[in-house]
């Protein structure tokens, strides 16, 4: 017995193991219940039904609910993440993961019915809370009850880390002949973005939007470096700067110019390269697969690179073939190298990436090193490797810039980094129930809740207080987490938020001219569920424009004025089917969001009247503003077309975003833009059309069932973990509204409300 429970302390599932228990000698079950359990493996693979017993952080399967013993146990103390999956032909299933195991073990199970579904998982949630049951005798293993497992000191959680960037703006950068074609590539470990090009300007404004998922410990910086395209040779680099993840560690939108530094393009590195290394003692072997590379730089005209990997291991070397035209090549060769017996400890793997180039010299493109003495013997690793310049090269460039000087522009950005714990569902639940509640719905008969609208009332209330600069991001977390899968409640957000914001404004011209909650709120919803009506709708004109041959331009200070008179023709052309196309689409805008535009455009002409223009100007600001119009200037961020617009293209977009807005804006052209003036010709015989549309996309039809999900997915346990950490971080400024003897009875409830059930979440 002292070996077993010795044994036990080390590894939890090894008492287990030895024990042969019957479905009888299980006292205070959890849970029990058939399941079907995916067992075997490859060929062999298939679904047998089982019945499984929850006890403690036990979870036992046996052949039938009277079996003398079990066919196995899953040690749910071990395991750290339960997750929907999908199979094909299966409903209902979920694994649970175990990475205890030499390498991570899934088990994969599917419930009969949604509703069993949901059971067994909060079921297997609340278990996995408890991991530390060691010292346990044999006694207190067979009797083991919740309460002698479930420890809320321990709760299952991980952590996720998120990095989002805005691109907003430029200034003051050094010309090029007199002028520039800036654009910016955004570099976070293996991550990489890029904006669209802003053509001919020194003072470019982009304003898009990117988040990435980093993984904690791997990412110190986040890289923002400015690019001058060039259509017939290398783009130049601009400027560059670095920014600490350090210096964003307050999980707060941190919005500043940032100024740009020098560097040498020939020091510009980016991407990694995924390598398979086994180091072998016994035949004296070391073994490197060079399987691919991503997000590699730049280093020719095309915009692309020929790379090939050279290979260093003391004295000797081995190269790739070299992979042409890529960014991200795939070479997937075989290395070996000998170890001699008496190899250094502190022995090194280098690798190196190059640019091959027929005429003149190679560009080197990154390298990194791989310290022999952390590989383990006999052991495979598959591991990505970020590639890093020459530290000579580094010094060399720093040299020179300060010789040059040190101004080349400045760049505005918006950063904001966090790292949230994400929990399971059941600790969150108490948040859910009183910002979603569900009649019938998981948790409902403990909400403190007795007014459902009480969460968006604290949230109405939060909109008072939260920084400008946070808005978006916690707007984006709630409108995730309202129209997740498990609930689609994003209108029961979306429209008090919108119609309490419309009641509170006095001049009907400023309604929603600021960046409140309401406004974010629409825009990430539009985002979310429209795309597929922009495809629909814009598609065809953007494939069209994309397939030009000849421009539009029809300012005389661009265009030569011979041209003018065909381009005009060219884009009246253009602009015609565009907005035929719109006018025609209302029965395609998905129904969630006609009722919210009917909502607002009730609430106007409630207010204001049935012949105020606000009625339409509160609906054009979503659907064309914020939606059909930053679509067309960007197609590829909206996922409308695979490559950013060439200047001649981007241009086309422009005039035509230009001319639907101002036709949506009920405006004509003025002298602010002089030659487009003609098109006024076109916006006053089609004002009426768009009023009409207007209209008709706030006319409400029947709401789709939505088909609701059992359980949340990791995704929106993430947007819940970002809802909880704004939340509980503004708490205090939302408690001081308190103070406010003029504070409207109802908030101030919510209020009370809304800090109680904070405090009961977990941190």
């Amino acid at each position: 017995w002292c070996r077993v429970k010795s044994c036990f302390r080390r590894t939890p599932t090894a008492l287990a193991l030895l024990m042969s228990v019957s479905v009888k000698s299980l006292a205070e079950v959890t849970k029990d219940g058939y399941m079907t359990k995916l067992g075997g493996k490859g060929l062999t693979a298939n679904w047998k039904k089982r019945w499984f017993v929850l006890q403690g952080n036990k979870l036992f399967y046996f052949e039938a609910n009277n079996s003398d013993k079990e066919s196995g146990v899953i040690d749910l103390g071990a395991c750290n993440k339960i997750s929907l999956d999908t199979i094909k032909g299966k409903k209902n299933v979920f694994k649970i993961e175990d990475p205890a195991s030499s390498a991570t073990r899934v088990y994969h199970m599917y419930t009969d019915t949604e509703a069993e579904l949901r059971s067994w998982v909060e079921a297997i949630q609340h278990s996995m809370m408890s991991k530390d049951i060691s010292g346990l005798s044999l006694s207190m293993l067979r009797a083991a009850s919740v309460s002698t497992f479930s420890r809320p000191s321990t709760l299952m959680k991980h952590k996720v880390c998120t990095l989002f960037i805005n691109v907003a703006e430029a200034r003051n950068l050094p010309g090029f002949k007199g002028t520039s074609d800036p654009y910016v590539i955004c570099d976070a470990g293996n991550a990489q973005v890029r904006t669209r090009t802003m053509f001919r300007t020194l003072e470019p404004f982009w304003g898009e939007d990117f988040t990435l998922d980093l993984v904690e410990g791997q990412v110190s910086e986040v890289k923002i470096t400015v690019w001058d395209q060039d259509m017939l040779k290398k783009d130049e680099l601009i400027g560059q700067v670095i920014v600490p993840l350090t210096s964003l560690s307050d999980a707060k939108t941190h919005e500043q110019w940032y100024p740009l530094f020098p560097l040498s393009s020939k020091i510009y590195i980016s991407g990694d390269i995924l390598l398979r290394i086994q180091k072998s003692v016994m035949r004296r072997t070391l073994t490197v697969r060079v399987i691919e590379g991503r997000n590699l730089a730049s280093k020719d005209a095309n915009g692309l690179s020929d790379p090939y990997i050279l290979l260093f291991y003391g004295d000797q070397k081995r190269k790739t073939k070299v992979v042409k035209k890529s960014l991200n090549p795939f070479f997937n060769e075989d290395f070996s190298f000998d170890l001699p017996k008496d190899a250094d400890e502190n022995a090194k793997l280098r690798v190196e990436i190059w640019d091959w180039d027929r005429v003149g010299s190679n560009d080197f493109m990154g390298e990194t090193e791989i310290h022999l003495d952390e590989i383990e013997p006999e052991v495979v690793y598959d591991s990505w490797y970020i590639l890093m310049p020459k530290l000579d090269d580094i010094m060399a460039s720093e040299g020179a810039d300060k010789k040059k000087g040190n101004s080349r522009g400045e760049a505005r950005l918006k950063l904001r980094y966090t790292e949230d714990m994400i929990l399971p569902t059941f600790a969150y639940q108490g948040l859910l129930d009183f910002l979603i509640p569900q009649p019938g719905g998981p948790g409902s008969s403990s909400t403190s809740s007795t007014d459902p609208t009480q969460g968006v009332k604290f949230i109405i209330a939060l909109d008072k207080v939260i920084s400008s600069t946070e808005r978006e991001s916690l707007a984006r977390a709630l409108v995730a987490t309202y129209h997740c899968p498990m609930y689609r409640a994003a209108l029961s957000l979306l429209i008090p938020l919108t119609t309490s914001e419309i009641r509170a404004t006095i001049h009907e011209e400023t309604i929603f001219r600021g960046n409140s909650l309401s406004t974010k709120g629409v825009d990430a919803f539009m985002k979310l569920i429209a795309l597929g009506y922009l495809d629909k709708v814009i598609g065809p004109t953007i494939k069209a424009v994309y397939a030009m041959k000849k421009g539009c331009e029809v300012d005389p200070t661009r265009e030569k004025e011979e041209n003018i008179a065909g381009n005009f023709a060219r884009l009246v052309k253009l602009v015609e089917q565009l907005t035929a196309d719109v006018f025609s689409s209302a029965p395609h805008v998905p129904a969630e969001i006609r009722a919210l535009f009917h909502a607002m455009q009730s609430q106007v002409v409630l207010q204001y009247g049935e012949k105020s223009t606000a009625r339409y100007s509160v609906v054009s600001s979503f659907m064309f503003l914020r939606h059909i119009c930053p679509a067309l200037l960007n197609p590829k961020l909206f996922g409308l077309a695979p490559d950013h617009p060439t200047e001649h293209t981007a241009r086309v977009f422009t005039l035509l975003s230009k001319t639907l807005q101002n036709l949506a804006n009920l405006a004509e052209f003025g002298q602010k833009e002089p030659y487009m003036k003609d098109m006024n010709v076109f916006i006053k015989a089609n004002l009426q059309n768009m009023m009409n549309f207007l209209d008709a996309v706030s006319v409400p039809v029947p709401l789709p069932a939505p088909e609701l999900a059992p359980i949340l997915t990791e995704t929106d346990l993430r947007h819940v973990a970002a809802v909880h950490r704004h939340l509980d971080r503004e708490k205090p400024s939302v408690l001081k509204l308190l103070s406010d003897p003029n504070l409207d009875p109802e908030l101030k409830i919510a209020i009370e409300v809304g800090a109680s059930v904070l405090e009961k979440v977990p941190h």
